[in-house]
């Protein structure tokens, strides 16, 4: 058979075109003996995949595969929003959908039976977490406690975590700083209304990092500490994107020497490791040393160390390497999801507040019925405000702030429904969907509180993760976001900015692109609802 009609060759072309790969006549004439060899092994890996597998339930449905690369062109194009993508797939497959790229299988799970069913009820066998990119070990992030295995050291720091935050008994030493911060927060929100979301962040940093390790950020001038602690989320997540890194497709890219051309990726990766370990290791220096001071600041952190540690006779704890790295670990995924979560659903309250003023009045009735006028509310008050938590647990449907989920991976082949979810899959929740789903709730897209009252699902799981990795901050979440949603509708009313023309102007919400689901900052008007709580405001001690 002439080698241009070679189906390995065929297949080989295929290949180069999905990639995007473009080599001159010269270099595929140079290179043609090795990937036509290359092509014949992995046909007949292939061919061996498939003889393995008759008789084995099949995938759930999907895309046709293009041969060898399977379905890498229906990966989300560059710029796609995730959720938007994912979405299209259940409007042509079904509920449970399957794609497999380069040999790796990934289920997405559109439907809540499915997620409760596989994610819930079978935690035990997808409670691991998917490394989808070279770039997420190369740089460090498979080490944060977020993206760790289900094993035996997972599972004993985060019933130490659960310990010290798991519960609303165990968060009530750290009420009084989640007021102040909210309290910070109103005022920078009447001395500059127009810098709100950048005050939101703000106040969502200085929580995680005030309960996390004890530390005050600098509000008048540069904190690097908080340039390191902020850096997190964007190297976390350019390094576990599906594919980051052009040795997801081609492996063997790994063993080229340094000098070898195409490898100057591996100095961007080298640069993000050095952000995220300092990200890592220097607030947890700052506890520690505060701790060999005898400044006894409050933290998880700090706790955390007494627990774990044994005492040296001073005033600090002496950890084994192994204790000091794993804990070092889970609190860079603490700050680094925490802040970011907090602030994403800070801002989208106020976007939900403008476009829906009606939920806006009905909220500050109940505050005002229950608290009064004279002083702001606070944690205590949050048993006798069910309207006020029915709001946050609304957002946390409206606008859910990880659309996709957290990746499960696979230890146990499985069956669903008659389909396959087998060994070493990734398995991602589609929350967005689920949480827009029209034959569960209805009116998806309109803010309605009063929905779990009348029977609605409550989007716990879909909001705060499933099964064994159910998120271990969501006690501080409720908390942080209860101090700052109650407080802003009590003294605060938020509208649409208006048009030259002197109408309010039309807000269309958009996100930006991410793991995390940041609202895009609108412009809008936030003022006192009367002078009486703006004296409220003024009043505070900051």
């Amino acid at each position: 058979m002439d080698s241009a009609t070679s189906p390995s060759v065929g297949i080989l072309n295929t290949t180069c075109l999905a990639l995007g790969t473009h080599e001159s006549n010269h270099e595929l004439t140079t290179y043609r003996p090795i990937l036509q060899v290359l092509a014949i092994l992995l046909l007949g890996f292939m061919t061996a995949a498939y003889v393995g597998r008759r008789g084995k339930p099949s995938l759930p449905p999907g895309p046709r595969p293009l041969p060898l690369v399977g379905n890498l062109r229906d990966m989300p194009p560059k710029g796609a929003l995730l959720h938007e993508h994912w979405l299209k797939h259940k409007e042509l497959y079904g509920p449970v959908t399957s794609v497999t790229v380069l040999g790796q299988t990934v289920i997405v799970l559109h439907d809540r039976a499915a997620a409760n069913y596989i994610l819930e009820t079978n935690s035990i066998k997808t409670a691991n977490r998917a490394c989808f990119s070279h770039a997420s070990v190369a740089v460090g992030a498979t080490k944060l406690f977020v993206m760790g295995n289900d094993d035996e050291r997972q599972r004993k720091y985060r019933k130490l975590l659960q310990h010290e935050i798991g519960s609303a008994t165990a968060m009530v030493k750290y009420h009084a700083l989640l007021e102040d911060e909210a309290d910070r927060l109103l005022v920078a929100m009447l001395q500059d209304p127009s810098r709100v979301f950048e005050s939101i962040r703000t106040m969502a940093n200085a929580n995680i990092m005030g309960i996390a390790y004890g530390y005050q950020i600098e509000r008048n001038k540069a904190d690097p500490l908080l340039e390191l602690f902020e850096s997190v989320p964007t190297i976390v997540e350019e390094s576990v994107s599906p594919f980051a890194s052009p040795v997801d497709y081609l492996p063997w890219l790994q063993h080229l020497p340094n000098w070898f051309p195409g490898t100057g990726y591996r100095q961007k990766f080298k640069a993000r490791a050095h952000s995220l370990l300092q990200s890592i290791d220097q607030p947890f220096l700052f506890t520690r040393q505060q701790m060999n001071q005898g400044i006894n600041q409050p933290s998880v952190l700090s706790n955390l160390i007494a627990r774990s540690g044994r005492p040296n006779g001073s005033n600090d704890f002496d950890l084994t390497p192994d204790q000091q790295d794993s804990i070092k670990w889970m609190f860079g995924s603490l700050h680094g999801a925490g802040s970011d979560t907090t602030s994403s659903a800070v801002a989208s309250f106020i976007i939900a507040m403008m476009l829906f003023p009606d939920v806006q009045r009905k909220a500050q009735q109940e505050i005002d019925r229950v608290v009064g006028p004279h002083r702001l509310p606070n944690l205590e008050d949050r048993a006798n405000l069910p309207y006020i938590q029915a709001v946050i647990k609304e957002l946390g449907r409206w606008y859910t702030i990880v659309p996709m989920g957290f990746f499960h991976t696979v230890t146990e082949d499985l069956l669903y429904d008659g389909y396959l979810i087998p060994k070493g899959a990734h398995v991602l929740p589609a929350a967005w969907g689920m949480n827009h789903d029209a034959s569960v709730y209805k009116d998806p897209d309109e803010f309605k509180p009063e929905r779990f009252s009348q029977g609605e699902p409550e989007p716990r799981s879909s909001v705060f993760g499933y099964g064994r990795r159910v998120c271990p901050g969501q006690k501080m979440g409720e908390a942080s976001l209860f101090c700052a949603v109650s407080k802003i509708l009590a003294v605060f009313n938020i509208s649409k900015s208006l048009g030259h023309d002197g109408q309010p102007l039309d807000v269309k919400p958009e996100m930006e692109l991410g793991f995390i689901s940041r609202p895009k900052p609108v412009p809008c008007v936030i003022e006192p609802r009367s002078e009486k709580h703006e004296l409220l405001v003024r009043g505070l001690r900051t």
